[in-house]
């Protein structure tokens, strides 16, 4: 099972929502989350979404709530 997932899309599209939900949600489960918030595309970002670890997520206005049951899917999948 990928144990990161990556949040990708533009400004306004829900990414820092969807983490603050995520962490409040590990918080409650007891489960420890690392995480970063990148503001310019970092220069091995192609390399760190093709590593065998990493799910990404692009994350739209249209499907924000998606991402964001998926993410938490994933959050009660570990703690489980």
């Amino acid at each position: 099972m990928k144990r990161t997932l990556l949040l990708t899309g533009q400004p306004g599209s829900g990414k820092t929502v969807i983490i603050k939900e995520a962490l409040t949600q590990a918080i409650d489960s007891g489960k420890k989350v690392l995480g970063t918030i990148m503001l310019n595309p970092h220069p091995f970002a192609d390399g760190i979404k093709r590593h065998p670890e990493v799910e990404t997520f692009l994350v739209t206005r249209d499907n924000r709530t998606e991402v964001m049951n998926k993410v938490l899917n994933r959050l009660i999948e570990e703690v489980s």
